[in-house]
């Protein structure tokens, strides 16, 4: 049998109709694009991603697969796919279970074969276990603590706790779906360690040793080489970079044009005592790609070397310092519906007495859907809720924020969804007697701007302000039949929210909101039309206050669709969405 009707054994094929399953129950046949190889003691599976044949491929990631038995496992073909394959081109190797089971020696020694065959990048190794093969893989990772970026077993494993977890997501529990699996590992690391380097060109302040003119050519998002920062004294040379905010740091890479054969990584608070992060001696490679510790928070980092250097990219990756403040909730909805989402609670310190304060609601994009509750704070996608969430704002501004997750295949614009987020709402401002229901803000990005119209029209007495970002409203879904897909709706779900998306016909009923729309006037997934029709109706529905920002053309560069890179980085919109309340008796009380 060939093909992807053929994957599934039949005695498999309930099993695989099942909405959750368990990857342990499911046999495929090998397909065609895999390959039966063999290293030392062990046998197994191997694709080769077509995009290797390119020379100007990047880094390939590598799926390392321990599996139940000599059957292929379903999850290594959905590492092979074009919608995985897609986000990053990927080598999956699927190890057959030996007869006397798994060893760590045999696993490292074929895992350095591998390596030494492909251009792996030291930061896109993702662990998968199933079955018996799970427990090899938690002992795999907790041997070599910094050899994979994410670990996910198919069954419940104890003790996961311990060091070796510091920079390590987990994915865990005998009912994951087998299909999320490769997008969650490959995602993983993107999701909490973005390159902040490449941000945005006017987000980083970079200084160097020398030729500081040409410094910014060291993070100018030139992955191919052909721009570089080059030191023009003799001697030491240096180039730093300020992120403006602290950020822990995850990995670090240098692609040099000469080979840098020691150098240092130094970190810094204030910008001028330095210390080591991390030491490198001895290099023969223009490629430096090294994976650091959690857990250190810095704003300044400095690349080092005892001789000039000449670098074609300098980059940082790390995560928000913000992103553990915020809880793992969750809320169980009707018809069996959930959602998950994160809870920021703020220091009783910063509460003023007697006084309540805000609750501020985020809803992301369509590309952070899903059911594992982290994607909505991930770097460039998450600073609606984590750049409040700062101590030096919260001393400033306390509140609570929620950053709720929309389900995979839905959105914050279908009618339960947006249902079940709005009881979600009411009940955490029932649940803590400190937020103050005349300052419940409202905030979205792309699919969560939609979704902040859909919730501010239908629940206008819940809300003191909106800020919808690359987002917009519509006629109705037929007239932008384009926009069905991306909103995660079908006919089928749609057929009863044609009348209720008619966002223009009912813009009065935000008459008396405060708005601030943010848009991108080149935005290739939601088109500029459909912020400033909406903004329109809302003006001439009698809202002469409304506001909107449209960025000009080339700000955002390749990602016209990012708005929200400057729009949450815009503190006087942060500062006027404060200021705003229901009772306007309450918007005397803010500034006393």
């Amino acid at each position: 049998m060939t093909g992807d009707s053929a994957l599934l054994d039949n005695r498999n094929v309930q099993a695989f109709k099942k909405s959750s399953l368990d990857v342990g129950e499911l046999t495929v046949i090998l397909p065609s694009e895999f390959k039966e190889e063999s290293y030392q003691a062990l046998e197994y599976y191997i694709y080769i991603p077509h995009a290797y044949a390119n020379p100007e491929a990047m880094d390939l990631g590598l799926a390392f697969i321990l599996m139940d038995d000599d059957q292929l496992a379903q999850v290594a073909y959905e590492f092979i796919k074009k919608t995985t394959q897609s986000i990053e081109p990927t080598l999956v190797v699927a190890v057959k279970k030996p007869y006397k089971g798994y060893d760590n020696t045999s696993l490292i020694n074929l895992l350095g074969h591998i390596r030494g065959r492909f251009n792996i990048a030291e930061t896109k190794l993702w662990s998968v276990g199933e079955g018996s093969g799970a427990s090899a893989c938690v002992s795999l990772n907790r041997v070599c603590p910094s050899a994979f970026a994410s670990m996910a077993v198919n069954k419940k494993v104890r003790k996961l706790r311990g060091p070796w977890l510091t920079t390590k997501p987990v994915l865990s529990g005998r009912n994951y779906n087998v299909v999320d699996v490769p997008l969650w590992s490959v995602t993983k690391l993107m999701d909490r360690t973005i390159n902040w380097t490449k941000k945005h060109t006017n987000y980083v302040k970079v200084a160097s040793s020398s030729n500081q003119d040409k410094a910014f050519l060291a993070i100018d998002k030139d992955y191919l080489g052909k721009t570089a920062w080059e030191a023009t004294e003799p001697g030491p040379s240096w180039i730093s970079l300020d992120f403006r905010e602290p950020l822990y740091i995850t990995r670090w890479a240098v692609h040099s044009v000469k080979i840098i054969e020691n150098c240092l990584l130094e970190y810094s608070l204030d910008g001028i005592t330095w210390k080591k992060l991390d030491k490198v001696e001895k290099n023969q490679s223009t490629r430096i790609d090294r994976f650091v510790k959690r857990g250190l928070l810095a704003r300044y980092l400095r690349l080092f070397s005892i001789s000039p250097m000449h670098v074609f990219e300098f980059e940082i990756y790390g995560d928000h310092s913000a992103f553990d403040s915020f809880k793992y909730e969750t809320y169980q909805g009707d018809c069996g519906s959930y959602l998950a989402y994160r809870l920021f609670e703020p220091d009783p310190e910063n509460l003023p007495e007697g006084k309540k304060v805000p609750l501020v609601v985020y809803l992301h994009g369509a590309g952070q859907r899903g059911h594992y509750n982290e994607a909505q704070l991930s770097i460039t996608c998450g600073e609606g809720a984590t750049n409040i969430a700062y101590p030096w704002w919260q001393k400033k501004h306390p509140c609570y924020i929620a950053a709720i997750q929309c389900p995979l295949e839905e959105a914050h614009a279908s009618d339960r969804v947006a249902k079940n987020e709005a009881d979600l709402i009411r009940g955490i401002i029932k649940r803590f007697s400190r937020i103050d229901d005349n300052r419940i803000y409202l905030t979205g990005i792309s699919l969560g701007g939609f979704g902040t119209y859909k919730l501010g029209i239908e629940n206008p007495e819940l809300f003191a302000a909106l800020v919808p970002v690359a987002g917009g409203g519509m006629a109705n879904f037929e007239s932008y039949p384009g926009m069905a897909p991306f909103l995660g709706l079908t006919e089928k779900d749609n057929a009863g929210d044609i009348k209720t998306g008619n966002y223009y016909d009912r813009a009065s009923i935000l008459k008396n909101m405060p708005v601030w729309a943010f848009h991108s006037a080149d935005d290739n997934i939601v088109s500029v039309e459909l912020c400033t029709s909406m903004v329109e109706a809302i003006r001439s529905a009698g809202n002469k206050s409304i506001r909107q920002t449209i960025y000009p053309k080339g700000t955002f560069g390749a990602t016209p669709h990012y708005s929200w890179l400057y729009a949450y980085y815009d503190y006087d919109m942060w500062e006027w969405l404060f200021g705003q309340a229901k009772n306007k008796s309450t918007n005397k009380e803010i500034y006393q």
